[in-house]
């Protein structure tokens, strides 16, 4: 099969709408499990490993497939129990496992459509810009207020916006870094690596002391896609000269 470079942000978006949609129905599976605590005596992180466990053996010819829906799975409960300790919505912790699944479901044609965009146009820093800008205003929501339409309004925007984002942000660099593919691999592999770093710090900036607005979170989220506008502006620029250093 022959892939057209023109498409790569497009097949992008649609490998990783694999990702967005586990999440969306991880979520609501998380919250089934969550209603089984203390069936037959078994807490529910027991049921959790016991039904993942059994997926896991049961399957052994799709093993990697369970792999990844486990790791997914796994994310899910992570942000549903964020969202219920964090206190961002006020409810037990089956309601904002369900509500995580609207923001992951709406970021799949998003990303899609917008990857396609960015094809047809040829364009990028202004692709990734955008979703990065949509994603500071939904942060900058989050600290305003404590109202819960308008913050859950917030997590449906920030959702598309920081995954569309993304998507495109490993385009941009499969684009950038034509040559050699051993040096595109590396710094593809350092991007995703690096992105996924935030896992190990993150609920640290989290103390229940500062609930519910969590303000130096959010400042924290807030200067992240503010740096990262900036560091699109600053690649933008230097590839211009790049391009036109080559056409001399």
């Amino acid at each position: 099969m022959c892939y057209d470079k023109k498409s790569l942000a497009t097949r992008n978006s649609l490998l990783f709408a694999g990702s967005s949609v586990s999440s969306a129905f991880g979520g609501l599976l998380a919250a089934a499990i969550f209603q089984m605590d203390g069936l037959g005596g078994v807490e529910r992180w027991r049921c959790l490993f016991i039904i993942e466990g059994g997926v896991t053996v049961g399957s052994e010819e799709y093993k990697n497939v369970d792999g990844l829906w486990s790791s997914q799975f796994c994310w899910l409960l992570v942000v549903g129990c964020w969202l219920w300790d964090c206190q961002l919505f006020p409810y037990n912790r089956t309601i904002p496992l369900c509500l995580t699944a609207p923001p992951f479901v709406l970021a799949v044609p998003a990303s899609y459509f917008w990857a396609r965009h960015a094809d047809k146009t040829g364009e990028r820093s202004f692709h990734v810009g955008l979703p990065m800008f949509l994603a500071t205003v939904s942060f900058i929501i989050l600290i305003a207020t404590t109202n819960f339409g308008a913050r859950y309004f917030a997590m449906v925007l920030m959702m598309p916006s920081l995954f569309t984002a993304y998507v495109l942000v490993i385009t941009w660099m499969s684009n950038s870094c034509p040559r050699s593919p051993a040096k595109r691999a590396v710094a593809i592999a350092l991007m995703i690596g690096l992105s996924n770093s935030p896992y190990a710090w993150a609920p640290i900036l989290y103390p229940s002391s500062d609930g519910p607005r969590y303000t130096r979170a959010m400042e924290c989220n807030t200067g992240a896609p503010v740096l990262g506008m900036v560091l699109i502006l600053l690649l933008r620029l230097r590839l211009i000269q790049l391009n036109k250093k080559d056409c001399k």
